[in-house]
């Protein structure tokens, strides 16, 4: 009966009376152009679609909404087509055209001029559009929500948020009947439970949740009779790492750490200020962006803080050449050697190294004897060989630890398996002791002098 009533009324309003006599102009006025259609192109510009009244997004079962859609053609200066034909299309099920019962149709037809009737028939999320000669009317689609639309509800949005994040987006996202969503964030009414933790803003359409202090809050949005909940928990700083946890460096030379504060579900903050420090600025020094440059051999802790909790990571600088490291002796064979065989090698270092320590040994027979001997960087003795016969052996040692290498030795054994006898009384007039140290020849070489056969050891 509302429905009919509505259509009288519209009806009523298009009434035009034409039982009066015409007007006699006075004068001759400019004549208005008048849009003339033809069959070979669309003189429709555009289609406004227009609601008769308010409300005109929502509508109750079996309830109809009036509207009308106003076609224009394509001139400078827009002229009203009032008999231009206008398809009007439902989308889905919760809408009809003229009325709301099962016969209901879709899909009309009706000149620019007439108004239509779209009726809510089902629960859930509607929607029409216009199409006039191909062209599209505006706005594109009408939404109308009908009746209880909604079927299920639910609050997007974060579960977690940081105490230095500022907001956070939300959204009221609802399902129809019939698996058609929308979302109804300005429609829905919110509330947080703890607005000290977690409080509430609408803005520009949109929902924020802004974020004041450690803690939990339950965010609710209501809308066509459904509740929906979110809770959000805020989390501080829990622990900092940083990466990598450990460096070898040299003197002189930079690595960049990174620090990274966690909360206590492992998820990273980001934004955070962090404070670097260093053990030993002797060793390693560090940057306010974490840059940390080798100073002098050995070892530091770089360290980043981030609201009371901090990290570290292990620096080690080494070095090309390690100031005042070097082999002093080496035991396991006399001096001179009189017996051939192999010894075994055991050096001894100016300073105790930082393991893992480890020698080069390089070995050359004067007499070519033997082939020149050379091994890597390895721990422990070293296997030397000695044939018979009266020559001598230059071992040189090079020590290697943590921090880098060391300077090499030269230490020289005469070999005297055959007739000739050492002669250390000789050694003792040329003014060195057996076993005596002096300057190597070339820089940073260290080298252990020994008498030789029946000559002293050159000078």
């Amino acid at each position: 009966m509302r429905a009919a009533s509505l259509v009288l009324a519209i009806a009523g309003g298009l009434t035009v009376s034409c039982d009066k006599a015409p007007l006699q102009p006075a004068a001759r006025l400019p004549s208005r152009p008048q849009a003339t259609a033809t069959n070979t192109a669309s003189v429709v510009g555009k289609v406004d679609l227009i609601a008769d009244a308010p409300p005109s997004t929502f509508v109750n079962k079996n309830a109809c909404l009036s509207f009308h859609a106003k076609v224009w053609d394509r001139s400078d200066t827009p002229v009203y087509l009032p008999n231009q034909p206008v398809d009007w299309n439902a989308v889905g099920l919760p809408l009809t055209f003229d009325n709301a019962t099962d016969q209901a149709p879709t899909q009309v037809t009706r000149n620019s001029s007439q108004a239509v009737l779209v009726c809510g028939k089902f629960d859930g999320f509607g929607s029409f559009w216009v199409l006039s000669d191909g062209v599209r009317g505006t706005p594109f689609t009408w939404f109308i929500d009908v009746g209880s639309p909604v079927q299920s509800l639910t609050v997007e949005g974060p579960t977690r948020m940081h105490d230095n994040q500022s907001s956070a987006q939300l959204d009221a996202w609802a399902l129809d009947q019939w698996g058609t969503g929308k979302d109804l964030t300005t429609k829905a009414v919110w509330s947080s439970n703890n607005p000290a933790v977690v409080s509430l803003l609408q803005n520009a359409g949109q929902e924020w949740a802004t974020q004041h202090q450690i803690g939990t809050a339950t965010i609710s949005a209501t809308v066509y009779g459904k509740t929906a909940q979110l809770v959000i928990k805020v989390l501080g700083v829990a622990s900092v790492e940083v990466t990598p946890p450990s460096a070898t460096i040299h003197e002189a030379t930079t690595t960049t750490l990174t620090a990274t504060a966690r909360d206590e579900e492992g998820g990273a903050f980001t934004g955070k200020t962090v404070s670097w420090t260093t053990s030993d600025a002797a060793v390693a020094t560090v940057s306010s962006t974490g840059v940390v440059t080798g100073v002098h051999w050995g070892q530091a802790t770089i360290s980043a803080s981030v609201g009371g909790f901090r990290g570290s990571a292990t620096i080690t600088v080494v070095a090309d050449n390690v100031s005042g490291y070097y082999v002093t002796s080496v035991s396991g064979a006399p001096t001179p050697i009189t017996a051939g065989g192999t010894y075994d090698l055991t050096p001894t270092t100016s300073t105790p190294g930082t393991p893992p320590v480890s020698y080069k040994w390089e070995v050359s027979y004067s007499n070519g004897v033997l082939p020149p001997q050379s091994t890597g960087f390895l721990p422990g003795t070293y296997h030397l060989q000695v044939p018979d016969g009266n020559y001598k052996i230059t071992v040189t040692v090079t020590p290697r630890q943590l921090y880098g290498t060391g300077y090499p030795t030269n230490f020289i054994y005469p070999v005297c398996t055959g007739a000739a006898q050492p002669a250390p009384a000789l050694a003792a007039r040329a003014g060195v002791q057996p076993g005596a140290k002096r300057p190597g020849k070339e820089p940073n070489v260290h080298e252990q002098v020994v008498a030789g056969c029946n000559k002293p050891p050159p000078l």
